[in-house]
């Protein structure tokens, strides 16, 4: 396995491919054996709790949860950004992004030319200095300046029930969407993780 590029640094982390990917894989082909189990009811508590240790230990630098807090909670791979873009091109639509939290999904997607307007709610805790782009202030209600020649993208916003019901109500008559969640039993939201006191220490 190569090693990952270094992402010590904002400036070593936005590069115009995904360093997350890399990183992330370099990680995965060192975990355990038997890391899948690390929530199984099958496994023995004592061991549940070190595996989960593995994936979230905020003192090793490329953990999970460490990653995740310094890029995104969802992996942005060469195959799902070509895809996005393909439907961006096809109608030259502009991505509308709710949730980007540090915009790394949206700051690579504008190295691929793909035009993209990126809202967070800022209930997350995302430090300004820390984002890949332009993050502007928005809830769901900024839906309404945008009209059916926009797409919405999702890339796990930290929102609750009510806004998603919002978001999925209101593009149901006027855009494209463009979803990267898990099904609802097993979606945690941002908050679950109590990960925004950690950002300025880790970076």
């Amino acid at each position: 396995m190569s090693t990952p590029p270094s992402f010590s640094t904002l400036s070593e982390r936005q590069r115009p491919f995904s360093v997350y990917h890399a990183a992330y894989l370099h990680r995965m082909y060192t975990a355990p054996a038997d890391i899948l189990t690390f929530c199984s009811p099958r496994v023995a508590p004592e061991r549940r709790a070190e595996l989960t240790n593995w994936l979230r230990d905020l003192n090793s630098p490329d953990s999970c949860q460490r990653l995740q807090i310094l890029f995104s909670f969802s992996i942005p791979t060469e195959e799902a950004l070509a895809a996005i873009k393909l439907w961006a091109d096809l109608d030259g639509s502009c991505l509308v992004s709710l949730g980007a939290g540090l915009g790394y999904w949206e700051y690579l997607l504008t190295c691929l030319d793909v035009s993209v307007r990126s809202f967070d709610n800022g209930s997350g805790g995302y430090p300004a200095d820390l984002a890949y782009c332009q993050i502007e202030h928005g809830t769901p209600q900024v839906l309404r300046g945008f009209d059916k020649s926009s797409m919405l993208f999702l890339a796990w916003p930290d929102t609750d029930g009510v806004c998603l019901c919002f978001i999925f109500f209101f593009f149901s008559f006027f855009f494209y969407l463009i979803s990267l969640n898990e099904p609802p039993p097993q979606r945690t939201p941002l908050s679950h993780w109590n990960a925004c006191n950690s950002f300025k220490e880790m970076c």
